[in-house]
């Protein structure tokens, strides 16, 4: 046996999405540790005496109007903008929680798969229906909407991966500015 090595190895198994949520979880786990900091940083951020912070800066009609003026060339400083707004007004604070959390994913409508021209088992109808019912809850879209429909109202845009397995399912918000649409399509009438 070679020094070192043990004698059964181990392959590395694929970590459920319950594992992967935890561990993507562990940030915010971390960033709740800090919270008395960041209640003291927003109370800063808060003062309308001051201009700027290192993170944010204060905006104008001015700069608002000439990032408008080319939306694609400045769209992280557009992005900006809003998350400052988001943060210095109460009422589009509100306004966008009160949005994300119109969605009403809950309700949905799940129709077996049948047909009228062919006989149709019950009992397979039935199975069907069943398992659709439990991928849905499995997935839970109502509880992990709300943080991408935030993300969507806030920088009108929200770049997400969706993990799923048996044991569950997740969103995980990436960093706009990290991501890229490579291409437009617009929809063009030919008629």
């Amino acid at each position: 046996m070679a020094r070192g090595k043990s004698s059964t190895d181990s392959t590395p198994r694929e970590k459920t999405i319950e594992e992967m949520r935890l561990q993507f979880n562990s940030d915010e786990a971390r960033r709740k540790e800090n919270y008395e900091k960041a209640l003291e940083a927003l109370k800063k951020f808060r003062d309308p005496s001051k201009e700027a912070l290192s993170s944010l800066s204060s905006y104008d009609r001015k700069m608002i109007r000439e990032y408008l003026k080319k939306p694609y060339a400045s769209e992280a400083k557009l992005r900006e903008a809003a998350t400052y707004l988001y943060f210095r007004n109460q009422i589009l604070y509100r306004l966008c929680h009160w949005y994300a959390s119109m969605w009403a994913l809950d309700c949905r409508q799940v129709i077996p798969t049948y047909s009228f021209t062919k006989t149709n088992d019950p009992n397979n109808m039935l199975k069907q229906y069943e398992a659709t019912l439990d991928t849905l809850d499995i997935y839970n879209i109502q509880g992990g909407w709300h943080d991408v429909a935030l993300r969507c109202y806030l920088e009108d845009v929200c770049f997400t991966i969706f993990f799923r397995d048996k044991t569950g399912a997740f969103f995980y918000i990436l960093n706009p500015d990290e991501c890229k649409i490579e291409d437009r399509y617009y929809y063009v009438d030919s008629s």
